[in-house]
């Protein structure tokens, strides 16, 4: 029971924005006092767009400005005019000095007070906007259903994802900065919101991926060549395996490398660590592998190898939320696991 004097709380549908300066930091590194003057005229830009527009800010942070309206439409009117002006403006900018921002926006139920809004609507929308391209807005299905017949903007549909936080994994959309005057992004790598493409956690596990992913792309390669010798680290011979237990043998150093790989791959998407599909692709994939290597030394068979990475290879799929991509990653899977079973029966 509220006391006198307490603000009155109440529940409404709200539509959130969620607004950030890409690169904040290293701006800050570079020039201090320009970067500040900048940042506070981008918060008294994004406030008086935002009142334009019937909304209010609820609150600013350092690079960050958040907003709530009671239309949804309002608010992507808003959310373009920001990306509009700050495209506008970086046109006649050193690239030093542009400020590019990254919005999210989500229509959903908050708790509202005199002066915050509070709620997975609010979590949603913060998550939503790190998804976003510089430049770019990223919304949820809940505002792309609202919007779609209202306005000529280009949609992306990118799929459903698993947001920290969130029980229920949500479909979402994306706006490029090309359709505010910004330049296209030729490449979008899948973003993750728990590591920074720039951290170095982000960079050494990237790095490692891409070189063992490198090197099992080879051997597959290898091993799909009938007069292929089979590879010294990849089979252990039988004559060796006598030499000591064949279990330990065959799960020799470099299997346990790419075993560890997969572990972490797969435990960055489970754990929440991040939503990025390809971490526990590859991580499926990776198990696959070291499966496949630790049966065909113990066995002695090779092909068997190639049966455990298309299976992997095909489980690892399942982790994206587009359709499209899971069908094609399933029929290259297919066509791996019917290399190896001809394979099998060659051998």
């Amino acid at each position: 029971m509220a006391e006198a004097g307490d603000p009155v709380r109440r529940r409404r549908l709200a539509a959130i924005l969620m607004a950030d300066v890409v690169g904040f930091s290293e701006m800050m590194g570079r020039d201090e006092e320009g970067t500040t003057t900048r940042i506070l005229r981008f918060h008294e830009r994004i406030r008086a767009t935002v009142e334009q527009h019937g909304g209010r800010i609820v609150g600013t942070a350092g690079d960050s400005a958040f907003g709530d309206f009671d239309s949804i439409v309002e608010a992507l009117d808003c959310a373009t005019s920001i990306q509009r002006s700050l495209h506008s403006e970086n046109a006649s900018r050193l690239d030093e000095e542009r400020i590019e921002a990254r919005i999210g926006l989500h229509l959903g139920d908050v708790i509202v007070d005199e002066y915050n809004v509070f709620g997975d609507g609010v979590n949603i929308a913060a998550r939503l906007e790190q998804l976003a391209d510089p430049g770019g807005i990223v919304l949820s299905e809940a505002v792309y259903q609202q919007v779609r017949g209202r306005s000529d903007l280009p949609f992306e549909e990118i799929g459903s994802r698993t947001l920290k936080n969130i029980a229920e994994p949500i479909r979402l959309y994306r706006i490029g900065p090309d359709a505010f005057g910004g330049r296209p992004v030729e490449s979008r790598p899948e973003r993750s919101e728990h590591v920074e493409e720039g951290s170095e956690a982000g960079k050494a596990i990237r790095s490692a991926i891409d070189s063992i992913a490198g090197r099992i792309a080879d051997e597959i390669e290898a091993s799909r060549d009938e007069d292929q010798v089979p590879d010294a680290d990849l089979v252990i011979d039988p004559g060796e395996r006598t030499n000591g237990d064949p279990v330990v043998s065959a799960f020799n150093a470099g299997t346990l490398s790419i075993a560890a790989i997969g572990v972490l791959g797969v435990l960055a998407r489970t754990s929440g660590w991040t939503d990025n599909a390809w971490y526990p692709f590859v991580g499926a994939w990776f198990l696959g592998i070291a499966l496949g290597r630790l049966v065909a030394g113990v066995s002695g068979r090779s092909g068997i190898a190639l049966l455990f990475r298309a299976f992997g290879f095909g489980v690892g799929a399942a982790f994206f939320g587009s359709e499209v991509v899971r069908a094609v990653l399933w029929v290259m899977a297919a066509g791996m696991l019917g290399s190896s079973i001809q394979g099998l029966r060659r051998s």
